[in-house]
């Protein structure tokens, strides 16, 4: 069952939550099948859905693939499907009295469409064309790379006392089909190492955190509705560091002193990274990139993450540094969001303040056609 009902999902107990079930099946498949490199999901609309498939790709570092998501509206994507040979009959209902389980459970997707029903149901009740709304569940019994087509020898129709209805298979067979069973196989890619777009996101090889006496706080300046812009932090002293340490190594250290003092400025306000809304990070070689990606990762995490802009700037930093950091803050906000916090000084006010509403993130991980794809820790979108 579900527990955990948010739209931000984090890891429950493994005997708390559908989702667990999901993580320890794909672990098990990765367990025994290493080259597995991505999961693929029909997730169309649902928020809901996609971060916890997204949630469960991270922590096996895995690639998600949701080519369908938001792809295209729900009754073009439902045609596109048909048209592309892809037969499907209803094996739940639960909107009655859209649907009637004796009369619809068992009918292709392709039937049901062309007849005009679900535009009907569409134009009165707002039916979801491809059961983005819980309207139906279907199974695929057809479709151009299945080798076989599925025969349902033996079903039973069951209705629940509040009309949803579920279509219980009790015997199936498969067949040949006419055409060339080999036709459509998906032939393994010389690319299939490389996902398109795809991040690392693995964290490797973890250098040990430096130490060192914060001398001043980074600079900060106060706005209303609890937001913080915390601006030019950079690294107190050149990194003491051996003369044949390379320069990606040094802009490392600069870096790992720039979390830490960031870090120690939030918490002058009761803040945590979680709070951050956007990050400017300045890089004198965009070749630093990839390394101080692995630290700002761990420093941010991957769950709601702030958006980020990262530029070149050569060696325009001051006193010939290799890193700088700014960024804007809202106080209590990463704690309104992972609902840890309801009743904060600040998530309250701004709750009830339209001028200064709490932010709301848009990241999405998977691979897909609606946006660019965030598989590293920074959202497409932080909006107040």
């Amino acid at each position: 069952k579900s527990v955990n009902q948010s739209l931000v999902y984090e890891n429950c107990k493994a005997d708390e939550d559908e989702v667990e079930d999901m993580y320890l099946a794909l672990k098990k498949a990765k367990d025994e099948f290493p080259m597995i490199e991505a999961i693929s999901s029909g997730a169309i609309l649902s928020t809901y859905q996609r971060v916890r498939i997204e949630s469960v790709c991270d922590r096996l570092n895995l690639s998600s693939l949701s080519y369908l998501w938001r792809m295209h509206p729900q009754r073009e994507l439902l045609e596109k499907m048909l048209e592309d040979g892809i037969e499907a009959i209803l094996v739940k209902t639960a909107c009655p009295p859209c649907l009637v389980p004796s009369r619809h459970l068992k009918q292709t997707l392709g039937s049901l469409y062309y007849s005009g029903l679900f535009h009907k149901l569409h134009e009165k009740f707002r039916f979801h064309y491809c059961g983005e709304g819980g309207e139906y569940e279907s199974l695929v019994i057809d479709c151009p790379i299945y080798e076989r087509r599925l025969v349902i020898d033996e079903s039973e129709i069951i209705v629940s006392d509040d009309g949803v209805g579920e279509l219980v298979i009790k015997k199936c067979h498969s067949v040949e089909k006419n055409e060339n069973p080999k036709a459509h196989t998906l032939e393994p890619s010389c690319e299939s190492s490389k996902l398109a777009n795809a991040d690392e996101k693995t964290i490797t090889g973890d250098r040990d955190e430096i130490s060192f006496k914060v001398c001043c706080l980074p600079h900060c300046k106060r706005a209303t509705g609890g937001l913080l812009h915390f601006s030019e932090i950079i690294s107190q002293t050149m990194p003491q560091v051996s003369p044949e340490t390379l320069e990606g190594d040094k802009a490392v250290e600069e870096a790992l002193e720039i979390f830490e003092l960031l870090r120690y400025g939030l918490l002058q306000y009761g803040c945590n990274p979680h709070d951050v809304i956007f990050v400017h990070l300045y890089l004198s070689e965009m070749s630093h990139f990839s390394n101080i990606n692995k630290h700002y990762q761990r420093f941010f995490g991957t769950l709601l993450p702030p958006s980020r802009s990262c530029v070149a700037v050569g060696s325009n930093l001051p006193g010939g540094r290799r890193v700088m950091l700014d960024c804007i803050v809202q106080i209590g906000s990463g704690a309104f969001m992972r609902k840890r916090d309801e009743g904060g000084n600040y998530t309250t006010s701004a709750l009830a303040n339209d001028n200064s509403p709490l932010r709301q993130v848009l990241h999405v991980q998977s691979i897909s056609h609606w946006a660019p794809v965030c598989v590293g820790p920074y959202s497409q979108v932080n909006t107040l």
